[in-house]
């Protein structure tokens, strides 16, 4: 969403960002993450009103990285909510259909600035995730703190760690490399 581009940990407005916004905090985490990696297929979803697949699955890192680099405020520009559910979805069905392999780990991490606002309810994405032995982490990358407090938001990081999963509050870059390790 728009909100990415606020400047992480800064409480100025998406359209002004004075220094480097949730999402180059983020995409520099992924790129670390994505180094670190080796031998284990990635794949990248973007969400916002819709779940998008960037990337399919793959072992190629430089070919992730390229993906990654096109990942702007203006992807989806036309687009200003937050369907966490549909990218957990878009995530798994990845996983599901270019992972064969029973006995490799399937894992999903979602990066997400803001509550879900849009979509299919991200309650039940996790139970079919789950059913389907995909593990779902949660990133919260500088949410605001009326954010972390709202119901829906403690529901959900509870579903997640309820289902095996982590959550990591990332306010800030140390915090974020914390989540990608």
């Amino acid at each position: 969403s728009s909100s990415m581009n606020t400047e992480m940990g800064g409480t100025g407005s998406p359209d002004a960002p004075k220094g480097p916004t949730r999402l180059d905090r983020t995409k520099a985490a992924l790129r670390a993450f994505i180094n670190s990696r080796h031998g284990d297929r990635l794949g990248m979803v973007v969400f916002s009103n819709y779940a998008y697949v960037v990337s399919p699955l793959t072992l190629d890192r430089e070919y992730l990285m390229r993906y990654l680099d096109i990942v702007d405020n203006q992807i989806l520009r036309n687009e200003a909510m937050t369907a966490i559910g549909d990218g957990i979805d878009m995530g798994a069905f990845l996983l599901n259909k270019q992972s064969s392999d029973r006995r490799r780990s399937k894992v999903i991490i979602v990066f997400t600035d803001g509550e879900r606002n849009y979509g299919r309810d991200p309650m039940e994405s996790l139970a079919e995730a789950d059913a389907a032995h995909i593990r779902v982490h949660l990133v919260g990358v500088d949410l605001d703190e009326q954010i972390k407090e709202r119901p829906t938001v403690q529901a959900l990081i509870s579903a997640v760690r309820g289902y095996g999963g982590r959550y990591y509050e990332a306010d800030t870059m140390r915090e974020l490399r914390t989540a990608y390790s």
